[in-house]
């Protein structure tokens, strides 16, 4: 996940935020749209993967992230997002690393609606 962090201040005040920016997860994703060979797909419960071995050396694909929330790996020379651990949730995980580790429980994963409707009850 693409991390964004902002230093403020002087020293010896010096202040940093962290701000996560998963992947938004687009609705009719340009990255999936735009991908040559079902390189980047969208899995049966919405969530927008990258495939490791159709996509190496497709640097073309960042390009097609409107957020730019899409990285280069170097070392694997291929494309890679936030996953929204999809191999964790596969193995009957609730929810993604980041979730369930959120000190403040300020991220939250899953339908919304359904989670505000049990919040009601």
């Amino acid at each position: 996940m693409k991390i964004i962090e902002k230093e403020r201040g002087a020293t010896p005040k010096v202040k940093v935020d962290y701000t996560p920016v998963p992947c938004m997860q687009c609705t009719d994703a340009p990255c999936v749209k735009k991908s040559s060979n079902g390189s980047v797909y969208r899995r049966h419960d919405g969530i927008v993967m990258i495939d490791p071995k159709k996509s190496i050396g497709d640097r073309d694909i960042l390009l097609n992230c409107p957020h730019r929330l899409i990285y280069w790996n170097e070392e694997k020379n291929i494309p890679q997002k936030c996953t929204f651990c999809a191999h964790l949730l596969d193995n009957g995980w609730k929810e993604p690393r980041c979730v369930e580790s959120c000190p403040s429980g300020a991220l939250v994963f899953g339908d919304l609606k359904i989670r505000k409707a049990k919040s009601l009850i």
